[in-house]
């Protein structure tokens, strides 16, 4: 990923980021790197057609929103991989939770719209070349939270290495 544009996500009303390969986040407590980190886990179950239900368990929607229902109601960001490739989605608030008000993909300057006002993303069901491209980027994010290191952290616990070689857990 090389820029992200969020709006409307937590503490962030509007952000303009460019990203490089490798990025480290500094600032003082309070400042907003754990809700930056909780928007890839917030992406990864928008992903996995689980936003309904990773909303429902942080919360609900006046949580997942800059300042509240009263301040804000949508959220929407655009991911751009490679300089030209796009996802870009909106999402509004309505009576029932949110709803994908936009939902696109754009490669090559080509511009495809995937959004019906469903309450989960389309982008897994799409079999484009352009949705076929961001899925891959996306599969591909990984958190790892390796803070605890203490006797009862998963990192003492005995663990099956044979079968988990591709990827590490988000707990180490």
């Amino acid at each position: 990923m090389d820029y992200i544009h969020l709006t409307g996500y937590k503490t962030f009303k509007d952000i303009h980021l460019e990203l490089s390969s490798i990025n480290i986040l500094i600032g003082a407590n309070g400042s907003g790197k754990s809700n930056f980190m909780s928007f890839f886990d917030f992406l990864n179950r928008l992903y996995n057609r689980s936003l309904r239900e990773y909303i429902a368990l942080k919360g609900g929607e006046d949580k997942m929103l800059f300042q509240g229902k009263k301040v804000t109601d949508e959220i929407a960001f655009k991911l751009t991989f490679e300089r030209a490739n796009t996802y870009e989605v909106v999402l509004k608030i309505g009576d029932n939770g949110f709803i994908f008000n936009k939902e696109v993909l754009t490669s090559e300057g080509q511009e495809l719209s995937i959004d019906n006002f469903y309450t989960e993303s389309q982008l897994k069901l799409s079999d484009t070349p352009e949705a076929t491209y961001i899925l891959k980027q996306l599969e591909g994010f990984r958190k790892y939270h390796f803070h605890d290191t203490g006797s009862l952290s998963p990192f003492t616990k005995q663990s099956n290495v044979q079968n988990d070689i591709y990827y590490l857990y988000k707990d180490g």
